[in-house]
């Protein structure tokens, strides 16, 4: 009874991912480890090694859903299609407002999985197949969504602070109003996704690709976008004081055009930065299409945008 008092308490969401989880081998006996084991035995010692007294759910490398009612339809999203006629063959999980905190779910399949509300909060989702899931308003912080297949997913509102999304597959997913601030989304794959209204201060999207998105009334104030993919993005209406839009030095394919609303896209003056591409013409109610020009080694915006306005056809 004591050992449960003691050691078996739920884990508060603010403890540390590393202790909980702990997966450190030490070699040696290290003051470290020792400080490590006597504050909390059964992370550090037991469940590592015995598989006993863990705090959290580890269900990696599973197929979980409700329902199929296709099983080749099953077969085709299990080989990395994303379909939504065949997504529709499956009943997804319901697991609104449930607690699982810290879980370890990477590589596992959530497709259409009910997770509205959830607590998920430093979950390891690496790999996790969660296409058309229903995230919205879910907490998020801290997760792991690595690699993460989340196409056609719901995650609006949803609070993804510090959650690291580099690599994601997130086409056509909604995003509106999420808390994305000082998220990593490196080389995520974000086109024909909603973001509207999002938070994305202080974002890492290096490489991120953002055809077609829609970023209106984004808020994305010292977010980093070097070399990001925003062809036909629509970011009228977004805050991007201090945002990065520069790639660094050396040649780069990455050139994009976005559509903007000048009179309201704000705090981005192209004089002071090679790259950067909006609202010197800021009082203008007109669209402007920024096009870089590419040369061998830069892409220099060599024509002020401001001059290629033109009136919204």
């Amino acid at each position: 009874m004591g050992l449960n008092l003691v050691y078996m308490n739920v884990v508060p969401p603010d403890a540390d991912v590393r202790l909980v989880r702990y997966d450190e081998r030490p070699t040696a006996i290290t003051w470290r480890y020792l400080t490590d084991v006597l504050g909390q035995p059964l992370d550090v010692v037991l469940c590592p090694s015995l598989k006993w007294g863990c705090r959290y759910l580890r269900v990696d490398h599973r197929t979980l859903v409700d329902h199929v009612w296709d099983e080749k339809a099953m077969a085709d999203l299990l080989r990395g299609g994303a379909d939504q006629v065949k997504l529709a063959a499956i009943e997804g999980l319901v697991l609104r407002d449930r607690s699982l905190r810290f879980a370890i779910l990477d590589d596992s399949r959530l497709f259409a999985a009910d997770l509205i509300g959830a607590d998920l909060r430093s979950v390891s989702l690496k790999n996790a197949g969660l296409l058309r899931a229903k995230l919205s308003n879910a907490l998020l912080q801290g997760a792991d969504l690595t690699g993460a297949q989340l196409q056609f997913a719901n995650l609006s509102g949803a609070q993804l602070q510090h959650t690291y999304l580099s690599g994601a597959q997130l086409q056509g997913a909604i995003l509106s109003d999420a808390q994305l601030q000082d998220a990593y989304l490196y080389a995520a794959r974000l086109q024909g996704a909603d973001l509207s209204g999002a938070q994305l201060k202080g974002a890492n999207l290096p490489i991120a690709r953002l055809q077609g998105a829609n970023l209106s009334g984004a808020q994305l104030k010292g977010a980093n976008l070097p070399i990001a993919r925003l062809q036909g993005a629509n970011l009228s209406g977004a805050q991007l004081q201090g945002a990065n839009l520069s790639p660094p030095g050396g040649p780069s394919n990455a050139y994009w055009s976005a559509i903007v609303t000048p009179n309201r896209a704000q705090g981005l003056d192209p004089d002071r930065r090679q790259g950067r591409a909006f609202a010197r013409h800021a009082a203008v109610g007109r669209h402007c299409r920024v096009q870089p020009v590419r040369t061998p080694h830069h892409p220099r915006f060599r024509n002020h945008p401001a001059r290629g306005c033109s009136s919204a056809s």
